[in-house]
């Protein structure tokens, strides 16, 4: 079985869930904000390992594809931090 991660990350939270090649949802996390221009690389970073690490262990699987949305990322020096 394969599987994907999706992340939202806001400015105020940051959502993961895991989910299967059928699209079932079998893990998910929540965490702080992690906008790039108010929470900086570091603290992003922090937030994205955070919810990363607890929607694999909750879903037992590791991510194999990543779709991730991160406010504040929008200009093109976001995208090389990125």
């Amino acid at each position: 079985m394969r599987y994907v991660l999706g992340i939202d990350a806001g400015g105020s939270k940051t959502r993961a869930l895991l989910a299967d090649e059928t699209g079932r949802v079998v893990g998910g996390a929540h965490g702080g904000g992690a906008n790039l221009r108010t929470h900086g690389e570091l603290g992003v970073e922090k937030v994205l390992h955070g919810v990363i690490e607890k929607a694999e262990a909750e879903g037992g699987a590791r991510a194999e594809a990543l779709a991730l949305g991160i406010a504040g990322a929008d200009r093109p020096d976001d995208h090389a931090v990125l």
